[in-house]
């Protein structure tokens, strides 16, 4: 069997850098380059003589084990034992999955299990593809790591409402935001801030194409424009309307509230399942 040691060099030293940066980041802990190429280079050495070594497969997979703590030990100089056993955790996670993902490929590409499993590049092994699948695996399993953690993290400040115009409904996802502190001037009343595409439910989907074209407010219940400061101080302005009603659910409980703005965002926000920043006085979180 020939195989192709410069191919396990190349590819080994790229996967390795990604899971050693992704394991990181997802442990938001700095990134010190010069570690991580350290340790990439560390684990491809061990990877390049793998192939050659003969052992007890019991005795292989404890020193794989060890050699996983030798790289996550050279990554960052952690300060207790929790925080090390924590990311060699991730890295091995990172590992075992990008490692399943390559395994996977090669035997697609050869059809041999053993070659495989030993992660051995043989002639039909395309080293550029089992390099590119190997580096989405880590970055589709870093976004994924990621997008978990932030919906964990904004959990406990999601709660579902309703919010009617007349006889027209919309059920949306809200996020209580205290950094929402806008306040109508007209009204004194507080404001939420609505995505424009959430309110589909309660207006034609041409009537804030029609907005943005004519900046008429026409059909908008006490619509008018509302001037605001930005974080930077810019003054800005955006249309706003009093709906009929708005229902907050913390559970299953419904809180009534008559006295609202709703203001129009024609701006996605930074999560996708947001339809609305909700303002913390109409809270009891």
């Amino acid at each position: 069997m020939e195989v192709y040691i410069e191919y396990v060099i190349i590819d080994n030293i790229a996967i390795d850098f990604l899971i050693a940066m992704f394991t990181l980041k997802t442990l938001r802990l700095r990134v010190r380059y010069i570690r991580v190429i350290l340790s990439a280079l560390v684990g491809t050495g061990f990877a390049a003589v793998m192939p050659y070594i003969h052992i007890n497969s019991y005795i292989l997979l404890a020193v794989k084990v060890v050699i996983a703590a030798i790289l996550v030990g050279i990554l960052y100089p952690y300060k207790t034992v929790k925080r090390f056993f924590a990311a060699y955790l991730v890295f091995f996670g990172y590992t075992f999955l990008t490692g399943g993902a390559c395994i996977g490929l090669i035997y697609l590409m050869t059809g041999d299990t053993a070659a495989a499993l030993s992660l051995t590049y043989q002639a039909p092994v395309s080293a550029g593809a089992v390099l590119l699948l190997g580096a989405a695996a880590a970055w589709v399993i870093y976004k994924a790591v990621c997008y978990v953690d932030r919906e964990r993290v904004i959990m406990p400040f999601m709660r579902r409402f309703t919010l009617a115009v007349g006889t027209r409904e919309a059920s949306l996802n809200g996020l209580i935001d205290s950094g929402n502190g806008l306040f109508d001037p007209k009204t004194a009343l507080p404001v939420i801030v609505v995505k424009a595409r959430a309110l589909a439910g309660v207006f034609p989907e041409s009537f804030f194409e029609r907005y943005l074209l004519t900046r008429s407010l026409k059909g908008l219940p006490d619509g008018h424009l509302m001037q605001f400061s930005t974080l930077s101080d810019t003054k800005e302005s955006m249309p706003v309307f009093r709906p009929s009603k708005i229902v907050i659910y913390s559970g299953d409980n419904p809180n009534i509230i008559y006295d609202v703005m709703i203001g129009v965002s024609f701006s996605d926000f930074k999560h996708d399942n947001v339809d609305a920043i909700l303002h913390p006085s109409l809270i009891n979180i």
